[in-house]
């Protein structure tokens, strides 16, 4: 037990030192740079204003970017990539500072309720959209992320158990075909018509990992406690603590991750992927699900977060974010450029500051 101690006093006082404040400050620098009342109705977006809702002090921005959407609508819901900006409506409708969200939670409702189901049934991550012709029939690990943690947080708000059961069952059926019973980490995607993955080789996606093991705790900590739900809340807390002990293997000294997790030294270090696990496994353990390694690791792995911080003349910017990235062979996702004040990154990290700054 003192040997932990002196671990944890040691991790907080070789860290950067990042006061509470400074995430009104990479606010401030990002908001500056993408005024709320511009923001897309996009997944990388989705992500930033995800993180924003763990912040009460934020509600006047999801408040804004609610009210927008709901006068102007949504372009058209056809695939996974437009579901996740419905979650700041559902946060909207549940503090009832933007009841008429209702009407941009039940556009995404609709789509997920109407899309065509692929033989696992899950949703097919391009839908019905064009970008379906160059992935047709595929499922990606991303989309647990894009519509799975909404389906389960509008079906508990609106008491939807259809909406609830379908979110619930997600995780099972993605293990399916993208969870690697040799690693017990998740590749990018499956392509029924080859009944191949991608990759094909063992090289696996840091973030693509991360969204998986973040739109897990999401699940877990939504629904644990409610009995009707106990046996598919069990079964995703096995996936959840198998991915995590997977995962904390592969760390790096400096807390880091790389963008290709399992093979530290070939890639590079990537902050929205370590950020993305930070929050899940700090969250985690406040939950009971993860013992005290898991919250030391997510503590060096914030500690990263915070070296990637830099100041600006509006705040402060975030660098070592890659970019998009497409499903492909294992060693085009180490040529995916890094960028600064990326959303989706910007928006993990703003997760990992809820768990382990505190509001």
């Amino acid at each position: 037990m003192f040997g932990k101690c002196v671990l944890l006093l040691t991790i907080c006082f070789s860290a950067p030192f990042v006061f509470a404040n400074d995430v009104d400050l990479l606010v401030q620098n990002y908001t500056y740079k993408h005024p709320i009342v511009k923001l897309k109705w996009d997944w990388g977006e989705s992500i930033f204003l995800y993180g924003l809702s763990k912040y009460p002090k934020f509600n006047d921005l999801l408040k804004t970017y609610t009210e927008k959407w709901v006068e102007k609508l949504p372009p058209n819901i056809d695939k996974s990539d437009r579901c996740p900006a419905a979650l700041a409506a559902v946060k909207m409708v549940q503090t009832g500072l933007v009841p008429e969200g209702k009407i941009l939670a039940e556009l995404v409702e609709n789509y997920i309720k109407s899309e065509t189901q692929n033989e696992l049934g899950t949703l097919d991550h391009l839908g019905h959209s064009w970008h379906s012709f160059f992935y047709a029939s595929s499922v990606w690990v991303d989309s647990l992320m894009m519509y799975t943690v909404f389906a389960g947080q509008w079906g508990k708000l609106k008491g939807d158990k259809e909406l609830i059961s379908f979110a619930l069952s997600q995780p099972m059926k993605f293990a399916q075909v993208l969870q690697d019973p040799k690693s017990g980490l998740f590749w990018h995607a499956y392509f029924f018509q080859k009944h191949q993955t991608v990759p094909a080789d063992q090289n696996f996606w840091l973030r693509g990992n991360g969204w998986a093991l973040t739109s897990f705790i999401e699940l877990i900590d939504a629904f644990t406690g409610e009995l009707e739900w106990r046996f598919e809340i069990g079964q995703i807390i096995e996936i959840f603590q198998s991915l995590a002990k997977s995962i904390i293997q592969y760390q790096k000294k400096n807390g880091a991750f790389e963008t290709i997790l399992n093979r530290p030294g070939h890639s590079y270090d990537e902050t929205s992927g370590t950020m993305l696990v930070a929050y899940a496994f700090a969250k985690a353990h406040r939950l009971g699900l993860l013992d005290d390694r898991y919250l030391i690791s997510a503590q060096k792995a914030f500690a990263f977060g915070q070296t990637q911080l830099k100041k600006s003349k509006n705040g402060l910017s975030l660098g070592g974010i890659s970019g998009p990235t497409n499903p492909g062979s294992g060693f085009t996702y180490k040529l995916v450029p890094r960028k600064s004040d990326l959303h989706y990154g910007v928006g993990a990290f703003l997760l990992a500051a809820s768990e382990l700054l505190g509001h």
